[in-house]
C-alpha cells in the first residue's frame, strides 16, 4: 500500500488488538503458482477454490484443529461453515484447513439501492418522463432517447449509451446479465447456477437460458444503434472510469461502471440529482438475498506450513470471524465512527456525513468494508445482542446516509430509500431475489477441477474472449446468427461436451449434500 494514510482505521485498529503488522502482498495468476510451487508464503494465504488441491497435495495449509480450542472460539463458531469445508476441502481426512469470509445463514437485504437492472443517467430519465423499461428493447430505446438529449459532453467528448471494460476479462461481459436475471457463476465462465433452484446450465451453450447469451444479443443490439462505445474491446476500468467521470455515458450494464459520475457530480454539488440509478423490471433478480452457509466458496484463506508465527495467524483469523471484528470491518471504529447509546451500537454523524458528503480517499481512509474478501460474516448478520453489524443497514442507516441523488429516487417511487423499491416487488411476486442460492457452498462441494477439465474449460474461455467482438458487430441478424454459429461449433470442438459431463456430476453431488445441511 502506497496511501499517504496508511495503514487505514481499521487496519490500525486491528493491529493494535492483536500487536501485529499486517503487510498485504497481491499475486497475479503467474506470482502465485511461483509463490506455491517454491513455498516462498506469507502467514495467510487466500486463493481460489481451484488452488485448494495443490495445497492440500503439497500439504502448504496448517490444520487448524490443534489451535481452535485457545485461539479459534470465533472460527468454532461457523459450525456449518465448517462441516462443509471439513467434508470437501481436506482430503478425506475431515480436517480443518481453510476458511472462508463472509458466511451468513440468513439472506443478505439489499442495503441503499440495487447496483444491477436497467442502469440510466437519472436527471435525463426523469426529463423523458420516466418511461417503463419492461425489456432489452425498451432499454435500448430509452439510451438512444437520453443519448439524443445528451449527446456531447461539456467539453465536446462525444456520448455512448454504454462502454464495457472489455480488456478487464470475461467477468465485464457476463456480471450485468448474471445479475439481473438471477444466475450466479463459478471458476469459469462457461457454466452459470440458477439462483431459483441451484441447478447448472452450459453458460456458452443454452443459446436460450444462458445470461451470456443474452448480454450479446442487447450489446449487438446497443451497437447497431451506435450506443456501444467501440473502446469497450480494448479499455481497462481505469480508462472507462475517465470516460464516465466526463459524462461519455448514459446507461451501464452496473451501477458500479459509472460510479466516478456520481462521486464526480456529488463532489461539484451534494444535492445534485445528476447521477446513476438502477431501474428495476418486473420478471428480473436483485444481487440479494443468498443465503452463504459456507462463506464465499472462492475465497479460501489458510495458515501457510512456512508460518514463523502459526498463534497470530490463527488468532487474526479469528478476530476476523469475532462479533467485535465484524462490527469494526462494517462500521468502523468504536468511539471514531460510532458510539454505544445505552446499549445501541450508533453511528456517529460524522461517520455519516462523510459517508455522504466526504472524498472518496477520505472515506478510504476510514476502512469501513474495506475487508469484505476476508470478514467472517455476511452483510445482514447480526452481533449476539441482536444488532446488525453493519450499522449502515439499518433502516435508520440507511435512511439517514442518503445521497440527493438517492433521495429523489425514493421519492419519485414512494419509497424511503431505493432498495426498498426491489424489496416491494419481490413482496408483490413481480421481482425476485436470490434467497434459494446456496452456489456459494456448492462451488466449495466442486473442489478442485481436473487438469483436463481445467484446459478445456480455459479453452472456452478463450473462445469466447475472441468471439466477442465478432457477435457484439455484427451488422445484422444473419451475421449474428453466423458468429454464433461458428463460436458454438468451436466451443464444442474444444471439449465442451466431457467437460459439462464432470461439472453436471460434481455440481449436482455437492448441491445435493449442501442442500441437506441447508435442511437440518
Amino acid at each position: 500500500m502506497d496511501e499517504k494514510w496508511w495503514p487505514d482505521d481499521v487496519t490500525a485498529e486491528i493491529e493494535k488488538k492483536l500487536n501485529i503488522k499486517l503487510t498485504w502482498i497481491v499475486y497475479d495468476t503467474d506470482k502465485l503458482n511461483l509463490a506455491l510451487a517454491g513455498n516462498d508464503l506469507p502467514d495467510i494465504m487466500k486463493i481460489p477454490v481451484s488452488y485448494v488441491q495443490q495445497v492440500l497435495d503439497s500439504k502448504l495449509a496448517v490444520p487448524l484443529d490443534d489451535y481452535l480450542d485457545k485461539y479459534g472460539q470465533s472460527i468454532n463458531s461457523y459450525t456449518t461453515r465448517n462441516d462443509i469445508i471439513r467434508k470437501f476441502l481436506s482430503n478425506g481426512d475431515g480436517k480443518l484447513y481453510f476458511r472462508t469470509p463472509n458466511t451468513s445463514t440468513e439472506g443478505e437485504d439489499i442495503g441503499a439501492e440495487g447496483w444491477a437492472g436497467y442502469v440510466v443517467r437519472w436527471d435525463l430519465y426523469k426529463q423523458l418522463g420516466a418511461p417503463k423499461i419492461a425489456n432489452d428493447d425498451d432499454y435500448v430505446k430509452v439510451l438512444k432517447q437520453m443519448r439524443d438529449l445528451n449527446p456531447k459532453t461539456e467539453s465536446g467528448q462525444k456520448v455512448y449509451g454504454i462502454g464495457i471494460p472489455g480488456a478487464d476479462g470475461l467477468w465485464q461481459w457476463n456480471i450485468g446479465k448474471f445479475a439481473s436475471m438471477g444466475y450466479v457463476n463459478n471458476s469459469t465462465w462457461g457454466y452459470a447456477s440458477s439462483v431459483k433452484d441451484n441447478s447448472l446450465i452450459q453458460n456458452y451453450l443454452d443459446v436460450d437460458k444462458s445470461p451470456f447469451w443474452a448480454a450479446m444479443k442487447m450489446y449487438n443490439k446497443l451497437n447497431r444503434e451506435g450506443l456501444m462505445d467501440p473502446d469497450s474491446f480494448t479499455m481497462k476500468s481505469e480508462e472507462m472510469n475517465e470516460k464516465a467521470a466526463r459524462g461519455q455515458y448514459v446507461g451501464a450494464k452496473i451501477t458500479w461502471d459509472v460510479g466516478s459520475y456520481n462521486d464526480a457530480m456529488k463532489q461539484a454539488d451534494p444535492n445534485t440529482i445528476n447521477g446513476f440509478m438502477a431501474i428495476p423490471a418486473e420478471g428480473q433478480y436483485s444481487w440479494y438475498g443468498a443465503r452463504s452457509i459456507a462463506g464465499w466458496g472462492d475465497k479460501e484463506m489458510f495458515v501457510t506450513s512456512t508460518s514463523k508465527n502459526i498463534e497470530k495467524a490463527v488468532q487474526l483469523l479469528d478476530f476476523l470471524d469475532s462479533p467485535e471484528g465484524n462490527r469494526l470491518h462494517y462500521s468502523g471504529v468504536e468511539g471514531k465512527h460510532w458510539e454505544n447509546k445505552n446499549g445501541v451500537p450508533t453511528l456517529l454523524q460524522s461517520t455519516i456525513d462523510l459517508r455522504n458528503t466526504g472524498s472518496q480517499e477520505e472515506w478510504a481512509k476510514t476502512g469501513i468494508g474495506s475487508m469484505s474478501n476476508f470478514i467472517g460474516a455476511g452483510g445482514k448478520s447480526k452481533d449476539p445482542n441482536g444488532y446488525p453489524y453493519d450499522l449502515f443497514q439499518t433502516k435508520e442507516g440507511l435512511i439517514a446516509s442518503l445521497s440527493a441523488l438517492q433521495k429523489d429516487f425514493a421519492k419519485f417511487y414512494n419509497v424511503e430509500y431505493p432498495g426498498e423499491l426491489q424489496m416491494k416487488m419481490v413482496e408483490e411476486g413481480k421481482h425476485f431475489d436470490q434467497r434459494n442460492s446456496l452456489a456459494t457452498a456448492i462451488n466449495i462441494g466442486i473442489g478442485g477441477v481436473p487438469s483436463d477439465i481445467s484446459r478445456i474449460d480455459a479453452k472456452m474461455d478463450e473462445i469466447a474472449t475472441k468471439a466477442i467482438p465478432t457477435l457484439i458487430l455484427a451488422k445484422n441478424d444473419e451475421e449474428f446468427n453466423a458468429a454464433r454459429d461458428k463460436f458454438i461449433k468451436n466451443i464444442k470442438a474444444a471439449g465442451a461436451d466431457t467437460a459439462w459431463q464432470w461439472w453436471e456430476k460434481q455440481w449436482n453431488a455437492s448441491r445435493e449434500y449442501v442442500m441437506s445441511v441447508d435442511k437440518k
